[in-house]
């Protein structure tokens, strides 16, 4: 199964998803690839087109990071 635990919602976006890959290659219907490209695309979302990040945005996420340490280091639980 390709959708395990989704609800209805993700599978009708799915389906969307997967009808609109197969318009692109001018399909007359929709095929199991389409759905797969489309499960990957609801699954993990857009493509991004920047992978890096700036060194500010590495020094922000560090500190916030280095945060959840020192706070599981002084809790108990």
């Amino acid at each position: 199964a390709l959708t395990p635990g989704f609800a209805g919602s993700d599978i009708a976006n799915i389906c969307n998803e997967a009808a609109i890959f197969a318009a692109r290659r001018s399909s007359a219907s929709v095929e199991m690839e389409d759905f797969e490209r489309a499960t990957e695309r609801v699954m993990g979302g857009l493509p991004k087109h920047n992978n890096l990040m700036s060194v500010e945005d590495k020094r922000a996420v560090a500190l916030h990071e280095s945060g959840h340490a020192v706070v599981g280091w002084f809790l108990e639980h």
